[in-house]
């Protein structure tokens, strides 16, 4: 599928492929596909919300590049399946924008790195918050 698939209004399928060490990004297997569009699709309901854009930071990662010293992700981090997507609304400090993701998204696995300026959401079959 191409990068510039679009998701919802103002995501893009590319936004949320692999960075690959600075070649070009990597595209996740077409099987993951439905839940990253959902991932986009609840994070469009904010972005409607907050009338601000919002920046993927990291979505789908290869284990290459989620092993990476750039990254330093867990083994089994949901961004390998798909499943995840880091994010951070402009001018919107984190702890307004998780929040905002919280209470207006069936995202349900959600964490805020307020030094970082990010927050991550991800799609579990349990409820899980965490702060770093």
């Amino acid at each position: 599928m191409e990068a510039n698939y679009r998701l919802t209004e103002n995501f893009v399928f590319g936004e949320f492929w692999s960075n690959n060490f600075g070649k070009p990004k990597v595209e996740p297997p077409l099987a993951f596909f439905k839940d990253i569009k959902h991932i986009a699709e609840q994070l469009q309901i904010v972005r409607d919300i907050l009338r601000v854009p919002i920046i993927i930071t990291s979505g789908y990662r290869t284990p290459e590049w989620n092993a990476s010293k750039s990254v330093e992700g867990v083994p089994g981090s949901l961004h390998l399946f798909g499943r995840a997507a880091d994010s951070r609304a402009v001018g919107v400090p984190v702890k307004k924008y998780f929040a905002y993701i919280c209470r207006y998204t069936d995202l349900n696995h959600l964490g805020e790195y307020i030094t970082a300026g990010f927050v991550h959401t991800g799609i579990m079959d349990n409820f899980i918050v965490f702060k770093y």
